[in-house]
């Protein structure tokens, strides 16, 4: 087999992506050579700028580990993570506690009790008398209640 042939041979294998890693290097060879055909030259241009990419990119088993700068690690975005949870129960808590008691209002026969205690106490009044009270006299009272 002449050399034409064989470097057609391994350019048409090549394309198909037949060819082993020993072959390829052997194609890049005879397309460097002398006497190739003119419709194989952009293959040659091609197999140029393939060898080119892989010169520069490191195979995997080449590659180092890449090392994180202080803000990336993954210890840093763990404690940033712990601040906000104990930011947030902690403004949480707060607001909780500083919260005025007297927003907590309750209106019973059109009273207003702004005291907690006092108003449990109105309410329990007054469901221990809705409990005794017979059920049509229930809804009287309801109406009166609320006005209606």
């Amino acid at each position: 087999m002449d050399k034409e042939q064989n470097l057609r041979l391994l350019a048409e294998r090549f394309m198909q992506g037949d060819t082993s890693l020993e072959e390829e290097r052997r194609l890049l060879r005879l397309l460097h050579g002398t006497g190739v055909p003119a419709d194989l030259l952009p293959l040659r241009d091609m197999m140029d700028g393939l060898q080119a990419i892989a010169l520069r990119e490191p195979q995997c088993e080449d590659v180092a580990p890449v090392s994180r700068r202080w803000w990336q690690s993954d210890r840093l975005r763990r404690y940033v993570a712990a601040a906000v949870v104990v930011a947030l129960v902690g403004g949480a808590g707060l607001v909780w506690h500083l919260h005025p008691e007297s927003d907590h209002v309750v209106i019973v026969y059109g009273k207003r009790y702004a005291d907690r205690e006092m108003a449990l106490k109105e309410m329990t009044q007054n469901l221990s008398f809705m409990a005794e009270t017979p059920i049509d006299d229930v809804d009287h009272l309801l109406d009166d209640m609320f006005d209606l």
